[in-house]
């Protein structure tokens, strides 16, 4: 943005920019990967969507959000349940959102302060074993959905 522009001034830039924005944006696109898809879309697509709370890199209202634009249940059990998405026990057949608890503070969610530069929650879940399990099941039998933890997901 211009530096000389006004608050009110920069608002209105990114009202009018955001048109151009929205042919890459997730949340445009969500809809037609489930619900209203596109000509020529596989019709058995299934998606497996994984989130870590206090991720510093994709903020958990993002991944949140997401999820519901993609219509995603959420698998049980789960460290904390996210609102607006139905609760499905693991085993599940379907597309599903697992959340995973690395036992960091997320208190800069609420307070709305400036979080850390980074935590551990987006490089390592991809590489914890109960994701790469839950991801290897999926792959290999894309309706189902399991919950590769020990109880509630948490890398520890």
């Amino acid at each position: 943005l211009d530096a000389t522009l006004d608050k009110l001034g920069q608002q209105k830039f990114a009202a009018i920019s955001q048109r151009q924005f929205d042919r890459i944006d997730p949340g445009f696109w969500a809809p037609r990967v489930l619900q209203d898809k596109l000509p020529g879309s596989p019709a058995d697509r299934r998606v497996l969507q994984q989130a870590g709370i206090g991720d510093v890199s994709v903020p958990n209202i993002g991944s949140f959000l997401h999820a519901r634009a993609l219509g995603l249940s959420q698998v049980t059990p789960t460290p904390r349940a996210v609102f607006g998405l139905p609760q499905v026990a693991a085993p599940y057949d379907g597309s599903a959102f697992a959340l995973y608890d690395f036992g960091v503070d997320d208190h800069f969610y609420v307070d709305a302060v400036p979080g850390p530069k980074d935590t551990p929650v987006h490089g390592e879940l991809r590489q914890t074993e109960s994701a790469m399990a839950q991801m290897d099941a999926f792959f290999r039998t894309p309706s189902s959905i399991v919950n590769a933890c020990d109880g509630v997901c948490d890398p520890n």
